[in-house]
């Protein structure tokens, strides 16, 4: 007889992408990893962000900083796992950069919270089954004034000039 154990992993990745006039494209913005533990027992992930390896056999938390065009993958993930990822940054809020996160793929295996920053997967309602990939934009835009000069540069100049002239008599 010969017996053959096999089971089925997948992974997720999650991208980071900075845009915008406004934005710094040199910030690291930080994430943690959380896995749900399974009837109190100790979870196994391993994540792979650049040259940075984390291997987790424990708590089921890690976190992680990514910048502009860096991500992160998490391998050995199985149908029983449920995960969360949330962008975490202190100096990140609606007012300064706007978020959004959207699953690359169209997998309808997460439970999005935009507002949050948050990424669910593995829910009751939505099991692994497949990879799974994201994309977390930030972006900050304004408008730049750059019509003052144009519009009220002459006037500026002219009083200055004339107050230069008053000066020099």
């Amino acid at each position: 007889l010969d017996f053959q154990n096999s089971y089925t992993t997948y992974t997720t990745q999650v991208s980071k992408t900075i845009s915008g006039n406004q934005a710094n494209m040199n910030k690291k913005f930080e994430f943690t990893f959380a896995m749900t533990k399974v009837d109190n027992r100790n979870v196994v992930f391993n994540i792979v962000s650049g040259s940075n390896e984390y291997s987790n056999a424990g708590t089921g938390f890690e976190t992680i900083s990514l910048g502009n065009g860096e991500s992160f993958s998490v391998y050995g993930l199985t149908v029983g796992n449920s995960f969360t990822v949330q962008e975490t940054d202190a100096t990140l809020t609606k007012d300064t950069y706007v978020t959004t996160i959207t699953e690359t793929g169209q997998t309808n295996l997460a439970d999005i919270d935009t507002d949050n920053r948050k990424i669910s997967v593995g829910t009751t309602a939505k099991p692994i089954t497949k990879n799974t990939a994201f994309t977390v934009e930030n972006k900050k835009a304004g408008t730049v004034p750059t019509a003052f000069f144009t519009t009220y540069g002459p006037y500026v100049a002219g009083l200055a000039l004339l107050g230069g002239l008053g000066y020099a008599m």
